[in-house]
């Protein structure tokens, strides 16, 4: 990493280690903090990095206390649905964690025919930051286009959201930006927002948490129109892309008449309900939005609970009801990691489980073909992977059968590449949880040969489904992700490797052992700045030397055996 970039990383962690304290002070222990950890001392801290932007502390001595501190200074959330990295050389299941990408998005500056410069466009600073973008016209050309039905409709959901917003709790800080003289003066135009690419842009540029766009869909009257938003995690630029990320469909197509007319009673006495029900619901997404990227994930999961009851009057059946269902499950399987907090709220980790299961349940039962909900299924039956060997078979399929069904649905919904990612990623894993165990049975009733060659089978699976994720991660420099994958894939070729020996098929073994190795080292690189890796990722660093390296050195001492061998 250059001078440069080292000292703009540096000063972007100033800049945010006093956000961290001052919000510390307005909020107290409920802060939706940006670092999402708590720190010992923050004036030590601020203190260590302007010595470092002096010149008069080393890099490493830099991070070293920086780590002593508490100081995640990569802004790494832990309560993300965990898919676990694999079970590495040792026969036995280790849950090292997640997989966790990263969203990067390098955007050119547009040259400009003159000399003056445009005012730098205001972005926005509330603790949760919610801009509604202009509500267009389905073109010609299947585009949005300007029109005033679509102005209006802006206007209204605006003015809706707005009423909404003054239901939240006073602590927090919620912004709505419409266009508007208001918005014009700070020189920001929102505009329309086609797709999710440019909510995504449009959420990045103004520092937006949630945007809300939609277009008035089809030529007849009256016309369809559905809302939708995106969410951005507000770790910053480079922040956690977890699956909160992205776009999300916020119910069935509301038929809206064209012309619209806003001051007719009639009209929007009719049409007021289904835009009020949304906007009651976008109300609680945000308090819950606020918690969950807070890491608050019992309060984030109070608040989706809440919101349960609130909109009772919101439909079960293709009415965009499977979003609540799923956030729901999701903050439960959260705290089922939590041995202290599942047995506070749900008496057992096992009743946790089972009650996010039932949630993810409830949320396909509103649509079977929402993906992300066959994820955190999945997630469930691979957290059960402590069984019996027996027990655990059944449950392993029971996860692949589940991340299938994401990739099967992920293709078919614009934006959603994370989940097909994270399908693919999952699949592995449960690839390897089956493996694994059938090895381990295979082993138990006196080398079982058929067990081996099934097993075989499921990390040659595993090795399948992380070999196309890795140009993806690699082009996008998603360093810690790729350290997750080749991780994953070092285990596979090491553990087919075992299966290739114990069934006498030598010449295979020394290759795979290779290739376990060449997965270490990559693995490695992700961390090494002379590689083009990170070296400053705390978590990426953890996963090399509790893993990648230590594996990487015992391959490399199976290989020196193999070689001394007659």
């Amino acid at each position: 990493m250059s001078e440069a970039k080292l000292k703009r990383y540096l000063k972007r962690l100033y800049k945010d280690l006093n956000t961290l304290r001052e919000r510390e002070a307005k909020f107290g222990g409920n802060a939706p903090l940006e670092l999402l950890n708590q720190i010992d001392d923050h004036q030590t801290a601020i203190t260590l990095v302007e010595s470092r932007l002096a010149g008069d502390l080393a890099d490493e001595q830099l991070f070293e206390q920086l780590d002593a501190l508490n100081i995640n200074h990569n802004y790494q959330r832990a309560n993300v649905i965990p898919i676990p990295t694999l079970p590495l050389i040792a026969l036995s299941l280790s849950v090292l964690g997640l997989l966790s990408f990263i969203s990067y998005r390098l955007v050119a500056p547009t040259p400009t025919p003159t000399a003056t410069p445009l005012p730098t466009p205001s972005q926005m600073s509330g603790d949760f930051n919610i801009a509604i973008a202009e509500i267009g016209q389905q073109g010609p050309d299947g585009s949005p286009v300007s029109s005033p039905d679509g102005q209006q409709l802006g206007r209204w959901i605006f003015s809706e959201l707005q009423n909404e917003i003054k239901n939240l709790p006073q602590q927090f800080e919620v912004q709505v930006w419409h266009d508007g003289p208001e918005l014009a003066a700070k020189n920001v135009k929102l505009g329309l927002v086609a797709d999710e690419e440019a909510a995504a842009e449009l959420a990045q540029t103004i520092k937006a948490n949630l945007v809300i766009y939609g277009v008035l869909e089809g030529g007849q009257n009256p016309a369809s129109f559905v809302p939708k938003f995106y969410i951005k995690p507000l770790q910053g630029e480079a922040g956690e892309m977890d699956e909160l990320k992205g776009p999300f469909q916020l119910g069935a197509p509301i038929p809206i008449p064209i012309p619209l007319d806003t001051t007719d009673p009639v009209l929007i006495a009719s049409l007021k309900p289904e835009v009020s029900l949304r906007a009651r619901a976008l109300r609680w997404f945000t308090m819950g939005f606020i918690w969950d990227l807070a890491g608050q994930t019992l309060k984030a999961l109070e608040t989706f609970q809440q919101a349960e009851q609130a909109l009772k009057d919101w439909g079960e059946k293709n009415q965009g009801k499977e979003i609540l269902y799923y956030f729901i499950g999701r903050e439960i399987l959260f705290l089922s990691r939590d041995e202290q907090q599942a047995q506070k709220v749900f008496d057992s980790v096992e009743t946790a489980r089972a009650t996010a299961e039932s949630y993810f349940k409830k949320a396909l039962n509103s649509n079977p073909e929402y993906a992300r909900a066959y994820l955190g299924l999945g997630s469930v039956y691979y957290q059960q992977a402590p069984q019996p060997l027996e027990a655990r078979l059944a449950t392993a399929d029971l996860a692949l059968a589940q991340y299938d069904k994401a990739l099967e649905y992920a293709p078919k919904l614009p934006g959603e590449e994370l989940v097909s990612l994270e399908a693919h990623f999952g699949k592995a894993v449960a690839s390897f949880l089956k493996g694994d165990t059938l090895y381990k049975l295979g082993h138990s009733q006196g080398d079982n040969p058929s067990m081996y060659v099934e097993a075989g089978g499921y990390f040659e699976g595993t090795i399948r489904e992380i070999e196309p994720i890795l140009d993806p991660l690699a082009a996008a420099k998603q360093h810690r992700s790729l350290g997750h994958a080749y991780l994953a894939l070092g285990g596979a070729y090491a553990q087919l490797a075992l299966v290739r020996e114990k069934q006498g098929r030598q010449a295979e073994v020394v290759p795979l052992y290779q290739k376990a190795q060449g997965a270490y080292t990559s693995c490695i690189a992700q961390g090494d700045a002379a590689s083009g890796g990170n070296p400053y990722d705390a978590l990426l660093k953890n996963i090399i030397d509790t893993y990648c390296r230590p594996y990487a050195d015992r391959i490399g001492e199976k290989l020196l055996d193999l070689e001394e061998e007659p």
